[in-house]
């Protein structure tokens, strides 16, 4: 496992670095997040080029890391620009890593409320159904 070369390349990732990838990811490896699941590299270098054709100056900034013997938590914020409004989206990866050391499963846990809030299109009505559906945080035992 090459875990602080996988992450240098998550925080450089651009449309050049992209067929790096297959250094990182076994061939037959699975990408799950909340709009995709796939399977192989050309599956998953697609993720990203989808990710670069429909945002502007995307970057990732991996904040934490936990590892055991063949996985790997991530805690990351995803920045980019939708327009000219930019956005961040926090999320983490959970990686499990096959015996040649690269990525065989990579699954995201974001909340897509969090991206919905900030489209200039749909933003406000996400913010305000967030709103409608909260509970009432005035308790005491509110973090």
């Amino acid at each position: 496992m090459r875990l602080e070369g996988l992450v240098s390349w998550y925080e450089s990732l651009s449309p050049e670095t992209l067929e790096r990838l297959t250094n990182y990811y076994h061939e037959d490896a699975t990408f799950h997040d909340p709009f995709n699941h796939v399977k192989g590299h050309a599956a998953i270098i697609r993720i990203f080029e989808h990710m670069f054709e429909n945002t502007t100056n995307p970057t990732f900034h991996v904040t934490h890391s936990d590892v055991g013997n063949d996985w790997s938590w991530l805690r990351w914020e995803f920045h980019f620009q939708l327009g000219r409004k930019h956005c961040t989206v926090e999320g983490a990866s959970h990686l499990l890593f096959g015996p040649d050391g690269r990525v065989s499963q990579h699954r995201d846990y974001w909340d897509a409320a969090d991206l919905f809030a900030q489209a200039p299109l749909i933003g406000g009505f996400s913010r305000w159904l967030k709103r409608k559906l909260s509970a009432d945080t005035e308790s005491k035992d509110s973090i």
